[in-house]
């Protein structure tokens, strides 16, 4: 998992930022002096080095909504590597 984060300007502390991948939900963040952290997102259903849209979205207390934040991220070798023991019998 990986965390995504950001900041915000004139957005009062408590609000919720809304975060997105591709188009879908993956969580929301509390605004916290003008910053903002989500823990925890799985990337493992994107392949090794694919490309994807973070959108966050966020309003201030009034419920004016601040410009849609984008960015382009690339998954960076997301596969664990493996180990195997083998026996060999013999003499």
């Amino acid at each position: 998992s990986v965390t995504i984060a950001g900041t915000t300007t004139g957005v009062e502390n408590g609000q919720l930022v809304s975060v997105m991948i591709d188009g879908v939900a993956v969580g929301t963040a509390t605004v916290t002096n003008n910053a903002w952290t989500l823990n925890g997102v799985n990337l493992s259903a994107y392949a090794d080095g694919q490309t994807f849209t973070v959108t966050a979205d966020v309003s201030d207390a009034a419920g004016n909504p601040a410009t849609q934040a984008t960015r382009d991220i690339s998954t960076t070798d997301t596969t664990a590597p493996t180990v195997a023991i083998a026996t060999k019998i013999g003499r």
